[in-house]
C-alpha cells in the first residue's frame, strides 16, 4: 500500500512515517519512522528445523530526509520497539523517479542497512542448544545487507495505475555464512494495481 497524508503522514509498502519537522520548502524533514521485521519458526524450513521461533517485530525510530518528490536520500536509526531483538540497525537510502511519458514512470532506489550485533544474532544466529551435526552453532556481529530496485508504474488515468518491479537484496559475508541462510543474494518481484483516492 501507498498512501500519502497531506504533507505529514505516508505509508509506502513496509514503512509508514510521520514528519514532525521540516523547512517551508519540505525539501528537509525529520520523520518518525516504523517498519516490520518477519521473524520465522522451525516449520517454516529444513535449516530451522528444531530451532527457537524468532518473533516478528516493529523498528521505530527517527530518519533524516532530504529531497524532493522527484529525488532524495534520506538517513535514519530505528530500534525494536517490541522486545523481539532489543537490537538496532542503521539505514541510508535514496531514489530518484523519472517520467518517460505521462503515463509510464519509473522509480531507481538504493539502501544500505547495517544491523547491530544483537539484531543480527537474534535473526541470523544459531544458539549452542540449536546447533546439529549439519548446522553448527554461529553467533555473526553485525552486518549489513545491500538492496536496490526498479519501480514502474503505468497510469489509466487520474486514479488508476499498474505497478510493476524488481528489487534484489544481498546480504553481507558475516551474515551470509549462517548456516540458516540459503543464498546470499535473494529477488523479489511485485505486480500491483492502485487507485488514487
Amino acid at each position: 500500500m501507498s498512501l500519502e497524508i497531506g504533507d505529514f503522514a505516508y505509508v509506502d509498502y513496509w514503512e509508514a512515517g510521520l514528519f514532525f519537522l521540516s523547512n517551508d520548502a519540505k525539501t528537509v524533514g525529520l520523520a518518525v519512522v516504523a517498519t516490520p521485521r518477519l521473524g520465522f519458526s522451525s516449520s517454516d524450513g529444513t535449516r530451522l528445523s528444531g530451532m527457537s521461533r524468532r518473533q516478528s517485530s516493529i523498528e521505530a525510530g527517527l530518519s533524516l530526509d532530504f529531497g524532493s518528490d522527484d529525488a532524495g536520500v534520506s538517513f535514519g536509526y530505528l530500534h525494536d520497539v517490541t522486545g523481539a531483538s532489543h537490537g538496532g540497525l542503521v539505514r541510508l537510502f535514496g531514489f530518484k523517479h523519472i517520467d518517460f511519458t505521462k503515463r509510464l514512470g519509473v522509480d531507481g532506489y538504493a539502501g544500505l542497512e547495517w544491523l547491530d550485533k544483537t539484531v543480527a544474532s537474534y535473526y541470523y544466529g544459531v544458539a549452542d542448544g540449536e546447533a546439529t551435526t549439519s548446522r553448527p552453532a554461529y553467533r555473526p556481529g553485525a552486518g549489513t545487507a545491500l538492496s536496490a530496485g526498479l519501480r514502474f508504474n503505468y497510469d489509466f488515468g487520474r486514479k488508476s495505475t499498474l505497478l510493476f518491479g524488481y528489487e534484489p537484496t544481498r546480504l553481507d559475508q558475516n551474515l551470509a555464512s549462517s548456516p540458516i541462510v540459503e543464498k546470499r543474494t535473494t529477488s523479489f518481484f511485485f505486480l500491483g494495481y492502485g487507485v488514487r483516492l
